[in-house]
């Protein structure tokens, strides 16, 4: 079995701090993780705060994330963000004219 599969297999049932760092390391070809990374990442990830990290939360926080990133490009294009641009450079102009003013 080639680690990227086993790595896969570890996805399918909760897996415990350590458990996750073996998976990780697999996957990095070789590269550990810090033990404070894995509580960060249990810390984000571990919504039921059992201790394991079950697939479904695993994916949940990555599908959120992605969700996030999408929703925010876009808004930066198309007609609302031209219409956002339009208003901080119309805002920043009158903030110098009022500046140049007094």
């Amino acid at each position: 079995m080639r680690k990227s599969n086993l790595t896969l297999l570890a996805f399918f049932r909760s897996m415990t701090k350590r458990e996750f760092s073996r998976a990780a390391k697999l996957s990095l070809g070789g590269s550990e993780l810090s033990d404070n990374l894995v509580s960060l990442l249990f810390a984000l990830f571990d919504r039921a705060g059992d201790g394991r990290l079950s697939h479904d939360e695993f994916f949940a926080v990555l599908r959120n994330r992605l969700r996030r990133q999408i929703s925010r490009s876009l808004r930066r294009s198309g007609w609302g963000a031209f219409r956002q641009c339009l208003r901080e450079q119309i805002r920043r102009a009158a903030d110098s004219q009022i500046r140049m003013d007094v």
